[in-house]
């Protein structure tokens, strides 16, 4: 039943499931199988980076600590998604990010060595597997992107597109994302603190372009968030910053002042 369990998840990843039959029956053959509890780490910055993680259930964050105990969140994995894959043949072989279980969480863990070996006997999965490792570095030159020349209002509203078009679920209203994110999550995905998404997604509710019900957000109105995206696309010069768009960085030493030539 374990050993079915496992396939089944592999089977459910979208990444995995592209690749031939055998190569998954090999994948399963060397899994283990992992239960964590809410808010458990799955690795630390430093720890070992030469496994694959299928997530067969539950919810996993993955991103880094501030030193004043705020979260930037870079990735949300959830169900039937894959994570450790740009550790599988990097040399330098440590995690460079914390990731932890949001909810109880069920975890396929594949070692590296069995991931390179059926990799390395199939080009087919090789091919797959190259494009999963572009598409995250692509993501992550837009993210930084993103970061350098938008507001948090526009990257917010980024956010709930790409959320939308990933794990987006259409009703009669629009499309409503099934992730339970919390608004500490949200902020940390956006590089603000959370008090600043409160206000933010209260303005794009008033708006129109978005309802929350039930702990879920339903995107109401795609156009308008990504008009909110093209205006600061639009702007020539740089931003002129609302006080909670701010990205969570470590604040300047103040300028040494000027001693003036009047005595």
């Amino acid at each position: 039943m374990r050993l079915v369990f496992i396939r089944n998840a592999i089977d459910q990843c979208a990444v995995l499931r592209a690749m031939p039959a055998a190569v998954r029956d090999a994948l399963a053959a060397g899994s283990t199988l992992r239960r964590y509890r809410s808010r458990e780490y799955i690795w630390r910055v430093g720890d070992p980076d030469d496994s694959l993680q299928v997530v067969a259930d539950g919810m996993v964050l993955i991103g880094n600590m501030g030193p004043d105990a705020e979260e930037i969140v870079l990735h949300v994995v959830a169900r039937g998604e894959c994570m450790g894959e740009p550790g599988i043949y990097s040399a330098q072989g440590d995690r460079r990010t914390d990731a932890r279980a949001c909810g109880r969480t069920t975890i396929v863990e594949v070692p590296g060595d069995t991931v390179r070996e059926v990799l390395e006997a199939s080009p087919e999965a090789m091919r797959i597997f190259v494009r999963r490792v572009s598409d995250i570095a692509r993501a992550h030159a837009g993210r930084m992107a993103l970061a350098a020349f938008h507001d948090a209002r526009a990257r917010l509203a980024q956010l709930l597109l790409d959320l939308a078009d990933s794990h987006g679920v259409p009703t009669p209203r629009g499309r409503r994302i099934e992730l339970p994110l919390t608004q500490r999550t949200l902020a940390g995905l956006v590089s603000v603190r959370r008090e600043c998404v409160n206000r933010l997604l209260a303005a794009l509710a008033h708006e129109g372009a978005l309802a929350l019900e039930g702990g879920l957000i339903t995107v109401l109105d795609e156009p308008l968030l990504r008009s909110v995206i093209a205006i600061e696309v639009g702007r020539p010069h740089a931003r002129t910053r609302h006080p909670c768009t701010t990205p969570i960085l470590p604040a300047p030493a103040p300028a040494p002042r000027a001693r003036s030539a009047l005595r």
